[in-house]
């Protein structure tokens, strides 16, 4: 079993920097929330196909958030480079923009084009599982889940939002959870992710792993 390749945060912020700043020059200028599904189309050829037949579900498992098929691996609908989003019944609470980034972004362009495979897997394919157990997560997850927050909730923007707020403040999400929410259409729980994956602290969370006054 080969050894996950370690990459620092610093690097996977200028792999989402440098996709966000290829595609504004595309477009001519960023809108939020972004086009998630249309930048991979447009940058990697990536389509992003929306199931809601649970053909996922029967070929994987229940379970599977969204999956990517890149360039020769072959999806259940016959084609390749796809990322596939789970939007069968019971899929409704998680973000979309957050999966395709994960997938596109995180396992396409951190791990597929750098020849990275996960070291054990029981698909042929990259796929978010639901589960959210950080301790057990495999390095690849976290990974790409740090791509995901980097590219569609991107550093300066965050601050921006904030008010200029910087890491270590303390942030009222009553104040500014919607407004965050709807500027970047995110879920909450994804919100309050990128903000601790900041290092900032928030008064009263939705999620206990976010409340920095019960972190030991």
């Amino acid at each position: 079993m080969t050894r996950t390749r370690f990459i620092p945060v610093g690097t996977i912020r200028k792999y989402a920097e440098e996709v966000l700043f290829e595609y504004e020059r595309m477009i001519g200028r960023l809108e939020f929330p972004l086009d998630v599904a249309d930048i991979f189309e447009r940058l990697f050829e990536l389509q992003t196909v929306f199931d809601d037949k649970g053909v996922l579900d029967r070929s994987y498992g229940t379970g599977v958030i969204g999956c990517l098929f890149p360039p020769g691996h072959p999806s259940p609908w016959g084609r390749d480079k796809l990322i596939v989003i789970n939007a069968a019944p019971g899929y409704e609470g998680f973000s979309h923009s957050h999966t395709i980034a994960h997938e596109g972004g995180g396992h396409y362009i951190l791990h597929f084009l750098q020849g990275i495979g996960p070291d054990a897997a029981s698909r042929p394919v990259f796929c978010r599982d639901v589960g959210n157990n950080k301790a057990k997560k495999h390095p690849l997850e976290w990974q790409a889940d740090r791509f995901a927050g980097e590219l569609v909730m991107p550093v300066e923007r965050v601050k921006w939002l904030l008010d200029g707020k910087g890491v270590g403040e303390m942030i009222n999400l009553d104040f500014y959870a919607k407004n965050f929410q709807e500027h970047f259409g995110t879920s909450r729980a994804q919100m309050e992710k990128r903000l601790v994956d900041l290092g900032y602290l928030l008064t009263r969370p939705k999620y206990e792993w976010a409340d920095y006054s019960k972190r030991r």
